[in-house]
């Protein structure tokens, strides 16, 4: 993955890229046109400038499930959650297997208030990307906001499956397991999270795992 791969990544930002011998037409060339300053602005923290660029991008070519995907984000940046609802399900209308806008969708109802409705998100993110670990850790903090701590032990398990040095999540599995009345398996989560973070030098987290512990029988 390149710098610039990473960095879009970082912001969940969805790049186009035309590959192949098919030269892109005149209005595909300024859709890409605008398309790329909207990106540009957008990582940059102008979100006005983004949103009228993806917008220019959008008039010349409709049916970019990307640029809606992009264009709710930056919406959701700005607390306009509904605006990026609808973007979201624009950007579902032409692409309906997308991860990433189930994902942003997800997040912005969540954000509105509708938990049941995240979780339907983000569990069909994880259906179209089983490997996505931010889809899980939001619906395992869902299910614990519900009470629902099994669910959020399962989803916090997988999550270490898939990155196994994500290390908050031991002491996010071991709250889980404290929510359901596990004691033996919470205190090894979160003495396994002090430990980590004490070898990564973080030592706020160290004390606040070391602080839950300490108030356990």
């Amino acid at each position: 993955m390149t710098f610039i791969d990473k960095t879009l990544a970082i912001f969940g930002i969805t790049a186009i890229l035309s590959c192949g011998n098919v030269a892109p037409s005149v209005q595909e060339q300024i859709a890409n046109h605008f398309y790329g300053i909207g990106i540009e602005e957008s990582l940059e923290g102008n979100y006005p400038e983004a949103i009228a660029n993806y917008t220019e991008s959008l008039g010349e070519q409709p049916n970019q499930p990307e640029v809606y995907n992009n264009r709710g984000l930056v919406y959701a940046k700005e607390g306009k959650y509904a605006e990026a609802i609808t973007d979201y399900n624009q950007a579902l209308k032409y692409n309906p297997h997308f991860p990433e806008a189930f994902h942003n969708r997800g997040y912005a109802r969540w954000q509105m208030g509708d938990k049941q409705g995240a979780i339907g998100d983000f569990s069909l993110a994880i259906y179209y990307n089983p490997q996505y670990v931010s889809a899980y850790n939001y619906r395992a903090t869902l299910y614990q906001e519900l009470n629902s701590p099994q669910g959020a032990v399962h989803d916090y398990t997988k999550i270490l499956v898939i990155e196994p040095n994500y290390i908050e999540t031991y002491y996010c599995r071991g709250l889980a397991y404290l929510q359901m009345g596990d004691m033996p398996k919470a205190k090894q989560d979160l003495k396994q999270a002090a430990h980590f973070f004490a070898d990564r030098g973080d030592i706020t987290n160290q004390r606040k795992a070391e602080s839950v512990l300490a108030r356990l029988p």
